[in-house]
């Protein structure tokens, strides 16, 4: 519980002042901006996902194997490391090429230059970040990551509002002001992992997180395509703005997903823990019931209390918003039914089955969109 207080503290303290910015960014920001924003966003995490091959995850399972061994634990970290860098980078020049020459029929109104090539340079520097946020949550670091988190976001905060007020950069403007955070956390991650990798690289090592990843992959590439399918019908269908109106309701229901990420983060050491320690199911239970009123709860208050603020704080152009929000919240309790049934899957390694969970869930929500 600990840990999730501080993961979430971490989250929610920087994304609680960026909500408050939201008046100011929809003075300076139009539909389209937030919409060109959202399909960035989306763009990018399924871009971050091919380059990953989904190792990052690996190494919050293997990382409990070599612990006790300071030498094995320095040779997976180097071979994790330097394989993530040189995919990032060939898999960033194979989706340029693809959206250089399709993009236009992909998402039309979506630039190449520079929204394409802000994201795939953005996704490619933060590589070495997404391992050391693997390496503290595994360790259970969680209060140098409310430092790594806060740290982060607030100069991300600023360089937006820099970028979007001063310079009126609009969508540029907040692509921009990640990569610029992105680029110091690279430095950033690179000084924290320098004890780590110096190690030697491994094809075995390689190999066995490649086997546990690549079986995630598909999982996680069916949650990302779902919105971003989503989000491309919506383009295709009708514009830029209405993605926009869509993505203004989505940022409202953010603070259940920072809540969702920051169980999510604390929860699996904990499991694995538990598991490994071969504790009594019913004290497993014990916390499963807990999760479940919790997240009860927060899904209930969150219906009631986010849709009427749009109107409140945001531009007239933006009130459509607040009819969606209530739709969206309720991905949170979904989140928590699928993360409470394949954590156990992770923890035995059988990870080949959960892309099976994961795409009746891509083809439902392809089938409610259309």
């Amino acid at each position: 519980m600990v840990g999730t207080f501080n993961y979430g503290l971490g989250s929610i303290l920087p994304r609680v002042i960026s909500f408050f910015l939201i008046p100011l960014y929809t003075h300076y920001l139009v539909p389209d901006d937030y919409g060109i924003v959202e399909l960035c966003a989306s763009i990018g995490l399924v871009t971050m996902t091919l380059m990953r091959f989904g190792v990052p995850g690996s190494v919050s399972r293997f990382y409990f194997d070599h612990k006790d061994n300071p030498e094995d634990l320095k040779d997976y970290v180097t071979t994790v490391h330097r394989f993530l860098i040189a995919g990032s980078i060939v898999v960033a020049i194979l989706v340029g090429l693809v959206f250089y020459f399709f993009g236009e029929h992909i998402t039309p109104g979506l630039l190449f230059y520079p929204f394409i090539v802000l994201v795939l340079i953005n996704n490619t520097f933060s590589a070495n970040s997404d391992l050391q946020r693997r390496l503290l949550q595994s360790a259970e670091k969680s209060r140098y990551t409310i430092y790594l988190n806060l740290f982060n976001s607030l100069i991300g905060i600023v360089a937006a509002i820099v970028f979007v007020v001063g310079f009126k950069l609009g969508a540029v403007g907040i692509l921009l002001s990640q990569l610029i955070t992105t680029a110091i956390f690279f430095v950033k991650a690179q000084l924290y992992l320098r004890p780590y990798t110096n190690g030697t690289f491994k094809t075995s090592m390689l190999k066995t997180s490649l086997k546990y990843g690549v079986n995630t992959l598909p999982h996680l590439l069916f949650v990302l395509l779902a919105p971003l399918i989503s989000k491309v019908i919506l383009l295709q269908s009708n514009s830029m703005a209405a993605l926009g109106i869509y993505s203004l309701a989505y940022r409202f229901t953010q603070p259940l997903q920072i809540l969702y990420t920051a169980f999510n983060q604390a929860f699996n050491p904990i499991y694995f823990s538990l598991r490994k320690e071969n504790t009594e199911p019913v004290k497993i239970q014990k916390y499963f019931r807990i999760i479940w009123l919790v997240s009860s709860i927060l899904l209930i208050l969150s219906i009631f209390i986010l849709p009427p603020l749009i109107p409140l704080i945001t531009p007239p152009r933006f009130h459509n918003s607040a009819d969606l929000v209530s739709i969206l919240a309720t991905s949170f309790i979904w989140q928590i039914i699928y993360f409470l049934t394949v954590i156990d899957f992770y923890y035995l390694k059988k990870t080949k089955y959960i892309p099976l969970i994961t795409l009746g869930g891509l083809i439902a929500n392809i089938i409610i969109t259309l």
